[in-house]
């Protein structure tokens, strides 16, 4: 899922020399990776903040707080 989001901008990256790079954009986020919190939850902003992706050299790891994990568990890169 959104394996060919990440092939592009994973194209767009090395084509501008870029091998590393934090994502922190929540549109960003969920289209790369299809993450989403729970709308009922949304961002917590006394538990952690939003969900980041390190991108580095081509592999892309999705961050997000421990509470959370299970609603990436469908993210692999």
């Amino acid at each position: 899922m959104h394996v060919e989001q990440r092939q592009r901008t994973h194209a767009k990256f090395k084509s501008a020399g870029i091998s590393h790079a934090l994502l922190a954009n929540e549109q960003s986020v969920r289209w790369l990776t299809g993450y989403a919190p729970p709308m009922q939850l949304g961002t917590n902003l006394f538990s952690g903040g939003p969900a980041l992706i390190w991108y580095e050299d081509g592999h892309f790891t999705l961050v997000v707080l421990d509470g959370m994990a299970g609603y990436a568990a469908g993210f692999e890169a």
